[in-house]
């Protein structure tokens, strides 16, 4: 009876045991007991020196014994500069990188950010899993062959087992570049250069007239797209101006200019399908007039452009004459026509003397490109 009283006991006592161990197991390790836990900074910043925040930049990375992975800087087509940084710091030092990069550009942060960067720790995990699944099958493939009898499956599965051993040294390798990588946290730095005061001001500003659009021509296809009358500066980067060629087709409906930038012989096509639309071409061979069914009937102009000296720097290609309504080509026409009777573009009214009419005999003798040419050829140079 005895015997079975200290059984009970002994009974009641592991029970007791049992729920007290229960009551007082630890809670689940959190992420961060477990490896090193990524944060991530996105900060922007503007000034206008960029010497001195490289220079910064570069000491507070040092400074927290970090080390800058990528870094670029570009300047566009308006001389605005930019700054790209992607720095690495130990996790256990990003905290105080922050605090320290804070306080050296208070100033000049327009925007931060901070949040946490999972994607290493899920890439290390995915990694482990995989390098577990090849592992086993390596294992399970080393036990066959060494019971394989027949040569022809020996050397297959010979095949295999180097195939799996070289993809675990691979995964492992990972592993360890991970497991180094996961001691870093990411500061991504963007520097803009900070706008001057002229920029702040908007275009409609009484008397500060709009600045002008600046379009910088780098590579042969690219295109460019103006407002008509808007005001526009173009430049050339590593192309030879005297190889190259502008054409520029002005749709007046839309109030809008498309350029295309082409080689002197590169043959281009251009389709001229609405009335009185214009293509504007440089110097070099002249493109492949192609009509839309919308304008069969009108006449194709083809007017010389002319300079303030009176030189040809291009051509203007017009659907329709001047008479049949497309008064867009009078300016074009008339600074030709000053040109070829006074010698200049533009006369003033007051200073034009009045020609006698020439005899029939001398009219005969203008210029060929003077002359007025069939009605229906595309090519012909207008005295409408």
């Amino acid at each position: 009876m005895e015997k079975i009283k200290f059984i009970l006991l002994l009974l009641t006592f592991s029970g007791i045991a049992v729920l007290s161990s229960c009551k007082s197991s630890p809670p689940p390790l959190n992420k961060d007991d477990i490896m090193p836990y990524q944060k991530r900074a996105d900060i922007l910043i503007t000034n206008e020196d960029y010497q001195k925040t490289n220079k910064d930049i570069n000491h507070l990375t040092k400074k927290f014994e970090g080390f800058i992975k990528n870094s670029s800087f570009n300047t566009d087509e308006k001389s605005r500069s930019d700054a790209e940084y992607e720095i690495h710091v130990p996790y256990t030092f990003f905290n105080d990188f922050k605090e320290n990069f804070d306080n050296t550009f208070k100033p000049d942060i327009v925007e931060e950010t901070v949040s946490d960067e999972e994607s290493l720790t899920k890439l290390y995990y995915s990694n482990l899993a995989k390098i577990d699944t090849k592992t086993a099958a390596l294992q399970e493939m080393k036990e066959s062959y060494a019971v394989a009898k027949d040569v022809n499956d020996r050397i297959v599965m010979k095949y295999e087992i180097d195939k799996l051993s070289t993809e675990v040294n691979e995964l492992q390798q990972k592993r360890l570049s991970l497991l180094e990588s996961m001691n870093y946290s990411t500061v991504k730095v963007v520097w803009k250069q900070k706008a001057e005061d002229k920029d702040l001001f908007p275009a409609g500003v009484p008397g500060l007239p709009p600045p002008p659009k600046h379009i910088v021509l780098k590579n042969y296809g690219q295109i460019g797209n103006v407002k008509v009358n808007e005001p526009v500066e173009i430049s050339m980067e590593g192309l030879d101006p005297e190889k190259t060629n502008i054409i520029s087709s002005i749709d007046m409906e839309d109030d809008n200019i498309d350029m295309r930038v082409t080689e002197n012989d590169e043959k281009e096509t251009v389709v001229l399908d609405k009335k009185c639309q214009i293509v504007i071409v440089g110097l070099g061979t002249l493109p492949e007039i192609i009509r839309g069914d919308a304008i069969k009937r009108e006449q194709i102009v083809i007017t010389p452009i002319i300079d303030d000296e009176c030189n040809i720097i291009g051509n203007e290609i017009r659907a329709g004459t001047i008479e049949s309504g497309c008064k867009e080509g009078r300016k074009n026409y008339y600074r030709l026509l000053n040109c070829v009777r006074h010698g200049k573009p533009v006369i003033k009214k007051s200073g034009v003397v009045r020609i006698q009419q020439a005899a029939p005999a001398q009219r005969q003798q203008r210029p060929v490109w003077e002359q007025r040419d069939e009605e229906n050829n595309i090519f012909m140079f207008p005295l409408d």
